[in-house]
């Protein structure tokens, strides 16, 4: 149905958790993540219209775009890596 949400996100001690009907899948450093605690989520998006995941760890922002995770850390310019809270 239109407007269904098709999955559910959510950030845990262990990482971020994605379930999609019966499937489950973690994000954590393996990965890709900063770090595996995930305080904050953030739903965005851009001008293009992509929708990307933000998660806020104790070593940066991870941008998570479809398959990609991207990090920003105090090694990318943050101040400081310990993020704890995001608005928009």
């Amino acid at each position: 149905r239109e407007g269904v949400p098709t999955s559910v996100w959510f950030g845990t001690d262990l990482g971020l958790v994605r379930i999609e009907g019966s499937r489950m899948d973690l994000f954590d450093e393996l990965a890709g993540l900063p770090d595996h605690t995930v305080w904050k989520l953030l739903l965005a998006g851009d001008a293009d219209g992509d929708v990307s995941f933000w998660a806020a760890t104790d070593e940066g922002l991870a941008r998570i775009r479809g398959a990609s995770i991207q990090v920003y850390g105090s090694q990318s310019g943050l101040g400081a890596s310990r993020i704890r809270d995001m608005c928009v």
